[in-house]
């Protein structure tokens, strides 16, 4: 089938970084300069501003050749809602488009044009030149005196920007070339995942209007409580110079202000008062989400309230998607709020003073209403489920242990199983905060969590670990233990990650000791695990000195290193790829070893070359077959008449009109085929406003 990739170059208003591509397209200014196309390997052609439509280009759309470009979600919105309407161009089908940026991270490798061809190492690239002159030519300028004219640029510029763009499309016509196509499910996915972002999700816009009320209110209350503290040193609660110096001048040294630092000198039970008063208010001016209401009303349709926009295909190497725009990935836990209809009308009908009586951490509770700002359309209702901890089924389901997962589901559960172990007691004698810790473990075990990560991880989370329960555990191995840690700390590596974690091997040494017994615990309990991240590891340093060689991980893993990608193979059949592997040797524990590298987007979105072992080969493996299972659930469910508006984590939610939340959740509950023995769970519900399940 022939193959047709073009590219815009536009101008608008409109900031697309803020507003998002849908809406940039919608805007009433936004107007095409120019489009850039060929097919297959034709001369790249070009039609500009003013130029005949492009009779040609018709024709093979016609004729149902497909249409690739890099990141097509842009390039389908400004043909659907510029060139159709208003150039009078023929429409396209939906699913003839393919993505050159889909492929490129399915493929691991850099999302932009540019980064990605020069990752490949190809002749064909994007143009850093041009790049300068497209800046200069997408936004009108202001007119002054002497020149009203709202047009930026000259002739030269123009010529300098047919040609950006015609080179744009050279530059993915070779991605395209250099790499696999999405295989048909895969492609199937991937137009889903356009759909759910054309579709969007549907804001309360007047609520959020009225949310953002009470925040300047708010917002002026806590800058005049501050000054009144503070007898005007601190003028508002950004300003860190102010804060520090303020807080030494009253006794408290602080040298930053973020959240973990707060957090820490308010369980200080000696702490000033007023300091403390002050950093209550920071605190909590911190909790308000000003930004993403912000974001809500920006990238929302006045007309519609959708916003769109909001999922990033392939966000994370393993398939998993990512947030955009709102990113709707990343809100506020915020608190339980049990009637969320009841609190935002209650939120719009009262005032700003009233609602700090009936809610006296106001800015904590508006954050947690954030969901709630997210609707369906008139006369439906949301159809939301969730998997049970899909990850940690997984691993537990890849390495083969099948007992425990069978655990999962029983009477008393895998947590209390799991705790059980830890504190040498009987599943039913297990209290809810000891289930806890079990449940923390489980979840965050499978792929080579060390006792200091734990422990870390614990105090992040907000876990307590009291002393009586502590000292209990370690006693049973409490020389071993204690060895085993001074050990670790020898290291001055981590010695250094101790003293940056806030924490002492004097005043936490008990604590160490106890989290060095959980992760052997959980390690003795699930022993195919770390037997399985030490298998992950070695097949594929075997595949990568054997090419070409198809390499056996267990039962349902493959490996197999071809032209310069090392691709595993998952259950699905879908390949995760690591790109350009090299096995080096290392001195590991004071012995040789080999260790596994690629090339792969680190620190700052620098390419570069990584290094791997078996605990995070586990996690993307995990991670993508979890991944896989709820692909394949999001397919089932828009078959059968769940229209899927958004994705975050490991939950699926629809907007459906005469929807039945069972049988939602029973059609997530399939296992795929290939996936046969893998128990899963999902729990839903459904409801007027999305929120926190």
């Amino acid at each position: 089938m022939a193959r047709v990739h073009l590219d815009f170059e536009t101008r608008s208003m409109a900031d697309i970084k803020k507003v998002g591509a849908y809406e940039y397209s919608k805007h009433p200014s936004t107007v095409v300069l120019c489009m850039a196309w060929c097919v297959d390997d034709s001369p790249v052609y070009l039609w500009k501003q003013g130029d005949p439509v492009p009779v040609e280009l018709f024709s093979w759309i016609n004729y149902g050749a497909e249409i690739a470009a890099h990141n097509a979600f842009f390039e389908q919105c400004i043909w659907n809602n510029v060139c159709v309407p208003i150039l009078g161009w023929i429409p396209i089908d939906p699913n003839k488009w393919i993505c050159t940026l889909a492929k490129a991270s399915a493929h691991a490798l850099p999302r932009g044009l540019g980064a990605c061809g020069n990752a490949l190492g190809l002749t064909q690239v994007k143009s850093d030149e041009g790049h300068a002159v497209m800046m200069r030519l997408c936004k009108y300028r202001q007119p002054t005196k002497t020149n009203p004219s709202t047009i930026p640029g000259t002739y030269d510029d123009y010529i300098k920007l047919y040609k950006y763009c015609m080179q744009d499309v050279e530059a993915e016509r070779a991605i395209d070339k250099a790499l696999r196509d999405l295989p048909p499910k895969e492609q199937q996915i991937w137009l889903l995942d356009q759909k759910i972002n054309m579709r969007g999700v549907r804001i309360d816009r007047p609520a959020v209007f009225a949310a953002l009320e009470h925040l300047s209110v708010l917002k002026e209350h806590f800058v005049d409580t501050v000054k009144l503290l503070t007898d005007g040193k601190v003028t508002a609660l950004t300003k860190v110079q102010q804060l520090r110096d303020w807080c030494n001048a009253n006794g408290e040294e602080m040298d930053t202000f973020d959240k973990k630092a707060v957090k820490e000198k308010l369980e200080d039970p000696f702490i000033d008062e007023k300091v403390r008063a002050l950093l209550e208010a920071r605190q909590e001016a911190g909790k308000s989400s000003t930004a993403k209401f912000n974001m809500m009303l920006t990238m929302s349709n006045e007309q519609d309230w959708r916003a769109r926009g909001n999922l990033r295909y392939h966000g994370a190497s393993t398939g998993r998607w990512a947030g955009m725009g709102i990113q709707l990935h990343n809100l506020a836990k915020g608190v339980k709020i049990e009637d969320v209809c009841a609190a935002v009308t209650e939120m719009q009908s009262v005032s700003t003073s009233a609602l700090q009586s009936l809610h006296p951490k106001t800015m904590q509770w508006m954050s947690s209403l954030i969901r709630s700002m997210i609707i369906p359309t008139d006369g439906y209702e949301f159809q939301v489920a969730d998997y049970n901890a899909i990850e940690a089924r997984v691993v537990l389901w890849l390495a083969g242990e099948q007992e425990a997962l069978e655990n999962f589901d029983n009477g008393l559960g895998i947590y209390r199983d799991m705790a059980s172990t830890i504190y040498n007691k009987a599943p039913e004698d297990i209290t809810d905060d000891e289930r806890q810790l079990g449940k923390t473990i489980i979840l965050g075990g499978g792929f080579g969590m060390g006792f200091f990560k734990f422990l870390c991880t614990c105090k992040d989370w907000g876990i307590k670990l009291p002393a009586e329960m502590v000292q209990q555990v370690i006693a049973r191995d409490y020389d071993n233990l204690k060895w085993r840690v001074d050990k670790f700390f020898e290291d001055p590596k981590n010695k250094a990650k101790l003293a940056e974690a806030g924490l002492d091997l004097y005043e936490n040494g008990h604590e160490l000791m106890f989290a060095n017994q959980i992760v052997a615990s959980y390690r003795n309990r699930f022993p195919k695990i770390p037997q399985f991240w030490n298998l992950i590891e070695q097949t594929a340093i075997y595949a990568v000195k054997n090419k070409d060689a198809v390499v056996p991980c267990g039962e349902k893993l493959h490996w197999l290193y071809d032209g310069e990608f090392l691709w595993l193979r998952l259950p699905s059949g879908r390949k995760l790829a690591y790109y350009k592997p090299q096995v080096h040797e290392i001195q590991k524990f004071g012995k040789p070893a080999e260790v596994l590298s690629f090339m792969a987007l680190g620190m700052n979105n620098k390419w570069m070359r990584q290094q791997t072992y078996g605990g995070m080969l586990a996690e993307n493996a995990t991670q993508a077959v979890a991944r896989d299972i709820m692909a394949e659930a999001m397919l089932r469910v828009e078959q059968h008449g769940y229209p899927v508006v958004l994705t975050i984590h490991d939950e699926i939610i629809s907007e459906a009109k005469n929807g039945d939340n069972k049988e939602f959740c029973d059609l997530l509950s399939v296992r795929p085929a290939w996936a046969a023995s893998l128990p899963l769970k999902v729990a839903g519900w459904s409801g007027r406003r999305y929120k926190k399940g």
